[in-house]
């Protein structure tokens, strides 16, 4: 044939509603400060000119055309399994902030139900969301690194969990492509002029990724230094002696490290200056108690994808415990700092 078929691209979709490739892809993703009408005018467009048929984007516009901006169109479910507050790590009360943000832009309440609250149990949280008219529940993180579950209705509800650390049951998920996300990490270290880079973490940290950081690593180790073994100081419990001996024999000029500020505190009680020296690239911007060059996991949007992809189940009537469980990966991104060179 003559004729191919043309995809519709976000570029054309930019020409047609007069604005820029980004301003569309924050329309879909719920994201940047474009007014609610601009938005559901680009929702339109992709819907009009066939750009998507993804079962968040068609909730989307259902809700658009039912009941218009703002409306109230009911209630989502979210399962916080974190103590509030937890200073020891921010991220979940982060994901919670976007959740809600993004369900009252397509006029959705959130109910809260803390799994750590004394006396919880998985009958007492399906009964209080049935109870407030919850069918769509989003799962936040668990704190245990080995995972855990959650002993829930799950017939009952359409659910996403977020990252990885719920192990059963085994449900639809948003998290970061962690995999290529180090991969790319060490890429741009590499480029930047380290080459004996080595991964630092606590052996509780890479659990949480199913040790899919701990695999990107791998990866580029076996790519560009095929012949060496890959240089890692990963600990159960701390030993600031081996670690002192280990960095002198093995002389890394990059340590790629996981966020916490328990990491860094015994790197610098071992002597190791960061920034300093060595490079040094954390495994998460987002969170890290110090301005640090590494790996941007978009974090910040999981709780808005998660949202996305909820109402896509909902608008299918996809409840309970799915039998092929999708994993939604954002792309990760290097974000400079004053760590590395």
């Amino acid at each position: 044939m003559s004729d191919s078929i043309h995809r519709v691209t976000l570029r054309d979709i930019a020409q047609r509603a007069g604005v820029s490739v980004m301003s569309v892809s924050r329309a879909l993703n719920g994201q940047g400060k474009l007014s609610e009408a601009k938005r559901v005018e680009i929702l339109k467009l992709c819907e009009e000119m066939g750009y998507s048929t993804q079962p968040h984007l068609s909730a989307a516009m259902r809700f658009v055309r039912t009941r218009g901006a703002g409306e109230y169109a009911g209630n989502l479910g979210y399962i916080q399994n974190y103590p509030l507050p937890d200073y020891q790590n921010p991220a979940p009360t982060i994901y919670l902030k976007e959740v809600r943000v993004r369900a009252a832009e397509l006029g959705y309440g959130v109910e809260v139900v803390h799994s750590a609250e004394p006396g919880m149990t998985g009958e007492r949280m399906s009964r209080i969301l049935k109870n407030r008219g919850v069918r769509g529940v989003i799962v936040g993180p668990l704190p245990s690194a080995a995972g855990g579950e959650l002993a829930l209705d799950w017939d009952h509800f359409a659910a996403v969990a977020i990252a990885f650390s719920l192990r059963n049951p085994d449900l639809n998920r948003v998290g970061s492509d962690l995999n290529l996300g180090v991969f790319s990490v060490c890429e741009e270290l590499n480029q930047r002029g380290y080459e004996r880079i080595a991964l630092v973490s606590s052996r509780q940290y890479l659990a949480r990724s199913h040790y899919a950081l701990l695999s990107g690593f791998a990866g580029w180790q076996a790519k560009s230094w095929a012949n060496r073994a890959p240089l890692m100081w990963i600990w159960d419990q701390w030993d600031a002696r081996a670690f002192q001996r280990w960095f002198k024999a093995n002389r890394p000029d990059c340590l790629l490290g996981d966020p916490s500020g328990e990491t860094l505190d015994l790197l610098k009680a071992a002597g190791v200056r960061i920034p300093g020296a060595i490079g040094f690239a954390t495994l998460s911007t987002e969170f890290s108690p110090i301005p640090a060059s590494g790996l941007d996991q978009r974090q910040r949007e999981f709780g808005i994808v998660a949202v996305n992809q909820l109402l896509g189940l909902l608008s299918t009537g996809s409840f309970g415990v799915p039998a092929l469980p999708v994993s939604t990966l954002l792309e990760g991104a290097w974000k400079n700092g004053p760590t590395t060179r």
